[in-house]
C-alpha cells in the first residue's frame, strides 16, 4: 500500500478531497496513488503546502535502513534490473 494511500486512510480524506485541492479528477488522483501514473511536480508542492508531506514521502522513496537495502539491491543487480524481486 503507497504511503499516500494509507496516510488518506488513517486521516479518513477521501481522494475526491484531495483531487479538490489539487485541480483533478478523483481517477487522476487515484492513479497517482496507486502508482498508474506519476505525481507531477505541481501535485507535489500543493500537497507540501497543504499537508506538509515530503515529495519522498508522496513518490515512495524507501525510509528506512532497511527498505534502502532493497532498493541498492535491486539496483545493483544485473543485467535486469528486476532481478532481485523475481529471485
Amino acid at each position: 500500500m503507497s504511503n499516500m494511500k494509507r496516510w488518506l486512510k488513517a486521516r479518513g480524506i477521501p481522494y475526491s478531497s484531495l483531487a479538490a485541492m489539487l485541480g483533478q479528477t478523483t481517477a487522476n488522483v487515484s492513479n497517482k496513488i496507486n502508482g498508474i501514473t506519476p505525481w507531477q511536480q505541481k501535485d507535489l508542492l500543493k500537497i507540501n503546502e497543504e499537508y506538509g508531506l515530503s515529495a519522498d514521502f508522496v513518490i515512495n522513496l524507501p525510509q528506512t535502513a532497511q527498505e534502502m537495502g532493497v532498493l541498492k539491491k535491486a539496483l545493483d543487480c544485473s543485467p535486469e534490473p528486476v532481478c532481485a524481486i523475481t529471485k
